[in-house]
């Protein structure tokens, strides 16, 4: 009857089986170690497995869930079977040199006599000493025990196996022992037996490890690309067995090792060990991902300070996904925005949004008191000052400032221009008609393909990035004749239907207007500008004081363009070859006037084509946007106010200096000392003498930790630490869908949300994914999935 039990070894489950207790393994002529890995879709103890016996009851305490017995260190103790015998031999036996030996004093001969310590060790010829490993003392019957002698030598009777307190010749009986043939070819067979055992183990375990080096790096290239795992079959050399088993094929390929694991456990089907299974994949994305999260949460926590962005989107299979990202600096001085988690169906009301703020920084061990800025959209359940998200946030921490998304802000802005007036909102519309006219057939567009002179094509306008407009705008302005060469010829051919003959002369004659080749030359200028500014406040580098500049070119822009309307006039006459306003062309209907009527200028003298076109027009476009551009950037201004003076110091005299330091100061008592206004002047001072002027709050603070001046301006660092985790975009939330349309399409909509999660986090923050140590998530995986089965 054999007995098999499964223990740790190098991080690995090993499973072990050894004869039965009255046939001790060592002694057996046909003993042979057996040694698997565990069949992890197994969870049940195996068949075989005897169960202790009833009048043995040794102690058990759980490790990792994991039922594992107390092995005493008192020889007297020991239960001598192989479960005993396995663990001391791996853990050591433990001979307690240090006990209280005075307990074992005993009157031989009218004389006291005890254990001594020097009785551990024996003394050679030469005057070397050496430890006799073999003798173990015991507390609980105050006598010596050998060790070999007590655990392998059965048919023995020698006193030592039994205990000996024979104090008074207890050193010649020790010396007789030790050169005794029996002690020495037990000593020896212990030795033996445990190096070729661990030998065999280590080897065993190195096999299992070399397999899942290979599994883990496959789950990595996939998970960090977003790329589906699992196909219709789990078969390897089947053409639908998906990526994750196509790709350990393709490794098999090239590694004659893994091509015999595949070939020797590849196809075994369920109960057989492979590690290659769907379902040890699944452990390996949840293990990596838990990883990968603590490894963030852990940098927020070094961080101290952070900031937070939430926005929503519906998946695939109509389930609302909150996405939560973290802004902060590293200890490098680094700007970081991390992704968190995807939290489903929370709800779009302010409270509920709360409810699971919080709940998920209170399960990431997170203290909402350190939070020092929060961005969302401008929706008003997120950025409502008084129920909003943003005010609840701010009720439970005053100093979570709420910083306006600016690139969202930006949309806003050139939104609001386009719907000013009836004209331009027409001139949007006319821009995505004309594109669905020709992307509606493909001879539709040959035809405009084959009059384009530039490769600058037709483009859809963007609803959730305007800014991005401008490549529609771009194209419109780049290919005007061409275009409308394009839309005369079809709206001439009697071989197209009169749909479509219809359809095309209908967008020819909007189109082809001083008016619309006005806007479009207009529009041009002003999407190109907040196209790249768009894009530079989109990156996650991008601070505070970047913001407010950036909003400021924009302003002092627009204001130039005020004066350039003959400018556009004209270049709108030469692109188009029409020289009068539509509104001069067809003449006006008078309007009856009764005698109760007031009339109004424009009644008695109508304003020109011109005139009508630059002071309901083009002033009403640049007006709107810069009040708008105005309003908006109030908040980024203010917030600015505090800290700016920071990358400013060389500029500042001392008593400003001063008074701004104080004012941040007040504002932040629990964070900044009182000698930050010290540590201020002292670094302009330290600027100065360095002949450097003035620097971005990104560069001060990498220079602070680059230099090692952290030291020196403790309060200081903290400041712009603080400055420059606020999060003025929720740019990195709006990327995550992108990941969540890849990761949760309409071929993987029945995937766990945990499962979501997990890929998400890989494939999201792919750089930390690649970045993880092999060895280090095996040995996570092998301590979860490692297990025992006692005798």
């Amino acid at each position: 009857m054999t007995k098999t039990h499964y223990s740790y070894r190098k991080h690995l489950p090993i499973r072990y089986t050894y004869y039965s207790i009255d046939d001790p393994p060592f002694k057996h002529p046909e003993y042979s170690p057996k040694i698997s890995i565990p069949s992890i879709q197994d969870h049940d103890i195996p068949s075989e497995t005897v169960e202790p016996s009833s009048s043995i009851n040794p102690e058990y305490h759980e490790v990792d869930n994991i039922s594992e017995p107390i092995i005493s260190d008192d020889p007297a103790k020991w239960i001598v079977n192989n479960t005993t015998i396995d663990n001391l031999l791996q853990r050591g036996i433990k001979q307690n040199a240090n006990a209280d030996f005075s307990l074992s004093k005993r009157v031989i001969c009218n004389q006291v006599r005890s254990m001594s310590k020097s009785l551990f060790t024996r003394t050679l010829k030469n005057g070397d000493t050496q430890l006799r490993s073999w003798l173990v003392y015991s507390e609980s019957k105050l006598c010596v025990f050998c060790a070999p002698c007590l655990l392998f030598d059965k048919e023995s009777q020698s006193a030592f196996k039994n205990g000996l307190n024979d104090w008074n010749n207890i050193h010649k009986r020790v010396q007789d022992h030790e050169n005794s043939f029996q002690d020495q070819r037990l000593q020896r067979k212990q030795k033996t037996d445990c190096f070729d055992l661990n030998k065999q183990i280590e080897t065993e375990v190195e096999y299992w490890r070399n397999v899942l080096k290979r599994v883990v790096v496959v789950i990595k290239n996939l998970s960090s690309r977003g790329l589906p795992f699992r196909g219709s079959d789990e078969r390897f050399g089947s053409l639908h067995n998906g990526n994750y088993m196509m790709l350990l094929e393709i490794i098999a390929e090239f590694d004659p090792f893994l091509a015999e694991h595949i070939k020797s456990y590849g196809n075994k089907g369920k109960g057989s060990v492979s590690y290659l299974s769907s379902t040890i994949c699944d452990e390996f994305i949840q293990i990596m991902s838990a990883e990968l999260l603590k490894k963030i949460i852990a940098e927020v926590k070094e961080a101290k300070y952070y900031s937070m962005s939430a926005d929503s989107t519906p998946d695939i299979s109509h389930i609302d996904q909150l996405t939560f990202i973290l802004r902060y600096i590293t200890k490098g001085g680094v700007p970081k925005e991390r992704f968190i988690k995807f939290i489903p169906n929370c709800g779009h009301k302010s409270e509920n949004l709360f409810d699971a703020l919080i709940n998920i920084l209170n399960e990431l061990d997170l203290n909402v008191n350190n939070c020092r800025g929060q961005s969302y959209d401008n929706a008003s359940n997120m950025s409502g000052a008084y129920s909003g998200l943003q005010a609840r946030i701010k009720a439970v921490n005053p100093l979570a400032d709420f910083i306006p998304c600016s690139a969202h802000s930006l949309n806003l802005v050139g939104t609001y221009a386009a719907e000013c007036c009836t004209i331009a909102t027409n001139f949007f519309s006319l821009i995505q008609k004309l594109y669905n006219f020709f992307s509606a057939s493909p001879g539709r567009w040959n035809i405009l393909m084959s009059r384009l002179s530039c490769q600058v094509t037709l483009k859809s306008l963007f609803e959730t990035r305007w800014s991005a407009r401008h490549d529609a705008v771009n194209a419109l302005c780049l290919s005007w004749n061409e275009i409308l060469s394009a839309l005369e010829d079809i709206s001439e051919d009697t071989r197209e239907k009169a749909l479509t003959t219809s359809e095309a002369s209908g967008i020819l004659t909007n189109l082809n207007s001083l008016e619309y080749c006005f806007l479009a030359l207009l529009w041009n200028d002003i999407l190109d500008r907040f196209n790249k500014v768009s894009k530079i406040l989109q990156s996650t580098n991008t601070d505070l004081p970047t913001v407010v500049e950036l909003y400021q070119s924009l302003i002092k822009y627009i204001e130039s363009m005020r004066t350039n309307f003959e400018n556009y006039e004209k270049q709108a006459i030469e692109k188009s070859k029409i020289k009068e306003y539509a509104c001069n062309i067809v003449r006006h209907r008078k309007r009856k006037i009764h005698f109760d009527d007031e009339l109004n200028e424009n009644d008695l003298n109508p304003l020109s084509g011109s005139d009508n076109m630059r002071i309901n027009v083009f002033y009403v476009i640049l007006d709107l946007l810069l009040a708008d551009l105005n309003r908006r950037n109030k908040c980024y201004v203010d917030l600015n106010n505090k800290f700016g003076f920071l990358t400013s110091l060389h500029e500042l005299s001392p008593e400003m200096i001063t008074t701004k330091a104080l004012k941040l100061q007040s504002y932040y008592p629990d964070d900044l000392e009182i000698s930050l206004d010290i540590e201020c002047r002292h670094l302009a001072a330290h600027l100065k003498s360095l002949n450097i002027g003035k620097m971005s709050a990104l560069k001060l603070c990498e220079k602070l930790h680059d230099e090692h001046f952290v030291i020196l301006y403790p309060n200081v660092n903290i400041a712009l630490r603080i400055y420059l985790c606020m999060m003025v975009t929720n740019c990195s939330g709006e990327r995550t869908f992108s990941v969540l349309q890849r990761v949760k399409n309409h071929l993987r909509n029945s995937q766990t949300n945990e499962r979501l999660n997990a890929l998400s986090l890989l494939c999201i923050e792919a750089e930390l994914n690649r970045d993880m140590d092999y060895n280090h998530i095996i040995d996570e995986f092998a301590i979860k999935k490692a297990r025992k089965v006692h005798l």
